[in-house]
């Protein structure tokens, strides 16, 4: 899966992830997961950004910050799904249908720089990562612990995650990332 990493610099905490798995772009999958509330679940045909998809997340990011009185900045790298025509087109559209104080305006990060200047990249991947495959490690030890399907494991064997548990990964990370953040804002 894709995972978009929002960080929110006033709360100093992660906003919902935003999760896009392989499938089918508006079939079944999405709409079996498109009123789950902790997260925003969706799929493409390669589980990659498109630029239907980054269009579904400044919709998301505008709605969330409706009525707050404040621009919102997103910072993007140069991937092509964030600097495409029909991307910059939908930007405009959300913007107009905004007073003036609360546009959401983009900025880009110089190529080849993401991983110095992205905040995502800069601040929380590492442990991000680091948690989700705590969560991962647990899920397998609790697997093994109660499973008898287990007892034919080799130490290297991958063992399947649903998209439900992986989702629940990744939420629980986010949590406990969230919850450090309350104490010593290290996001923002």
């Amino acid at each position: 899966c894709t995972l978009m990493v929002t960080l929110d610099l006033t709360s100093s905490s992660l906003l919902r992830p935003f999760i896009i798995f392989t499938g089918k772009f508006g079939k079944n999958l999405m709409r079996k997961w498109q009123n789950y509330e902790g997260s925003i679940v969706l799929f493409t045909q390669n589980h990659w950004m498109t630029a239907e998809t980054n269009i579904l997340y400044l919709k998301y990011i505008a709605e969330l910050h409706e009525g707050r009185g404040m621009r919102v900045g997103l910072v993007y790298d140069h991937a092509p799904t964030h600097v495409c025509d029909e991307v910059e087109q939908a930007l405009k559209q959300i913007n107009a249908c905004r007073p003036e104080e609360e546009e959401l305006v983009v900025e880009f990060i110089d190529p080849c720089l993401t991983s110095i200047y992205q905040p995502p990249d800069v601040a929380v991947n590492r442990v991000l990562k680091k948690m989700i495959r705590e969560e991962y490690h647990n899920h397998v030890t609790e697997l093994c612990r109660t499973s008898e399907q287990t007892t034919n494991l080799n130490a290297g064997d991958k063992i399947p995650v649903s998209r439900e548990n992986l989702v629940q990964f990744i939420e629980n990370a986010y949590n406990k990332i969230n919850f450090m953040n309350k104490k010593n804002r290290w996001i923002a």
